[in-house]
């Protein structure tokens, strides 16, 4: 079953979870936020925008995703103020899209080293909550939450 692009649309409010990994160990850091998602291009296009805030300063992200109507699969291109400052991030899935969401990676340069990975999941579950999950990829390839977002319709 293709992709329900229309179950993502609206304004939706929920809580935001940064998961950082340093050297006292994984941190959480919880904020609220608010989400608001539209499906352009006749049904091509997911546009998702969203805000959260870390150590009192507002943050906002934006993630475009296009849908290949015959293969399922997705294209998209992420960028926030907080993560991914230096530019869009091109992003591809490696499986079509379920009914329910999709799943994208892509990867990012560090300083000194090979790229890290980094996926970014969008779904709507059974009970109608809308799950924005972000991972980060090790060079090794090991995976690791970096960002739990869940939200309701507003």
């Amino acid at each position: 079953m293709p992709i329900q692009l229309e179950s993502f649309a609206g304004a939706w409010r929920g809580t935001n979870r940064l998961l950082m990994h340093g050297p006292n160990g994984l941190e959480e850091f919880v904020s609220e936020t608010s989400l608001r998602a539209s499906v352009e291009l006749e049904g091509l296009l997911l546009e998702v925008r969203y805000d959260w805030s870390h150590a009192g300063k507002p943050r906002q992200g934006l993630l475009v995703a296009g849908f290949d109507p015959k293969g399922g699969k997705v294209n998209a291109a992420w960028m926030d103020t907080f993560h991914q400052r230096a530019g869009l991030m091109v992003c591809t899935s490696e499986k079509a899209a379920a009914a329910s969401g999709f799943e994208v990676k892509g990867s990012f340069a560090v300083p000194e080293g090979p790229p890290w990975g980094w996926t970014i999941g969008l779904r709507v579950d059974a009970a109608g909550r809308l799950l924005f999950e972000m991972d980060i990829i090790t060079p090794a390839g090991e995976s690791a939450p970096a960002v739990r977002a869940e939200y309701q319709k507003s």
